[in-house]
């Protein structure tokens, strides 16, 4: 059910372009749900992440719906979903700024070695700054998790540095979300 008082209206322009692929009626339903999804995020991340199945489930084909639930279900801890809704996000739109929340993925499912792999691909080079950053966090969680002693890493010393910052990773996920909702 749709929250009172959304319209759909609100979404942000480049999200509405994505759905005018979609019948009117079948898009305005799609953008409510991505909507109502951005603006649960921090009050109900898990009812977030229902509007965001409902929108793909009706508009599945669209990366920005993927996008939506891929966020979504890693802030809802959903990490095995939300691996594979990034994927398919980096596959549909070759968007890799998602690398470091796969990379959390990978981490939070217990598999540090997977998160460091997607840390090293050549993608994360050209990563905008703050993204770059979000994926040394990762890294360090790692290091700093698994007890490597990489002091002589400067990639290391840089993620020990952003460390203090971890909840970036969080913040930042969620502020893509917000954007999209308007």
């Amino acid at each position: 059910m749709i929250p009172e008082g959304i319209t759909g209206a609100e979404l942000d322009r480049g999200a509405k372009a994505e759905l005018r692929s979609l019948p009117r009626s079948l898009a305005d339903l799609v953008a409510q749900h991505l909507v109502a999804s951005g603006q649960l995020l921090d009050a109900d991340p898990e009812l977030a992440y229902k509007h965001a199945k409902v929108a793909r489930r009706l508009a599945a084909r669209l990366g920005g719906v993927r996008e939506a639930v891929a966020i979504t279900a890693y802030l809802a801890e959903h990490f095995d979903e939300a691996l594979t809704e990034f994927r398919a996000v980096r596959r549909m739109t070759g968007n890799h700024e998602v690398l470091p929340m796969m990379a959390d993925c990978e981490r939070a499912l217990g598999r540090p070695e997977k998160a460091l792999a997607l840390s090293r691909e050549k993608q994360v080079l050209l990563l905008e700054e703050g993204s770059q950053m979000e994926m040394l966090i990762v890294a360090g969680r790692r290091a700093s998790r698994h007890g490597a002693d990489r002091r002589g890493d400067p990639d290391a010393r840089r993620a020990r540095t952003v460390e203090a910052d971890a909840g970036g990773l969080v913040a930042a996920t969620a502020l893509r979300v917000r954007r999209c909702a308007g």
